[in-house]
């Protein structure tokens, strides 16, 4: 009898979303020899709308709901969310399983008004 088991993880297509989905694919299976975990991208409406702000859309849910939906429905097992998409409250029947140790929070680049990482001159600090 084979051991083999699949999993089906939701998750949003940007590339943020992909990355953060694809490392938790790779440590289920690092953790779980055998088992196969399938990503199927969902465009939720906060993908859709980007010509008006979140706050007048109705906030961060706009990046979940749909993803919740695919997880109560069971068409999915699972879902990877950035906690910055997350609502305060959550669905209910939705819980926060796991999260993963904490990358560095230091990744982020702030230039003057209209300024661009290529343009900054070698050794810039």
């Amino acid at each position: 009898m084979s051991t083999e088991r699949k999993l089906i993880l939701g998750s949003r297509g940007s590339a943020l979303a992909m990355v953060q989905s694809e490392w938790v694919a790779a440590e289920l299976v690092k953790a779980w020899p055998g088992l196969e975990v399938e990503i199927k991208r969902i465009r939720t409406q906060g993908d859709k709308i980007t010509d008006v702000p979140l706050a007048r859309l109705g906030g961060k849910g706009l990046f979940t709901q749909e993803i919740d939906i695919a997880l109560l429905e069971s068409e999915i097992d699972l879902a990877v969310h950035s906690m910055k998409d997350m609502p305060s409250d959550l669905v209910e029947g939705i819980s926060i399983a796991a999260v993963p140790r904490r990358e560095s929070p230091y990744d982020v680049a702030i230039t003057r008004e209209g300024g661009a990482i290529n343009d900054l001159p070698a050794g810039a600090v």
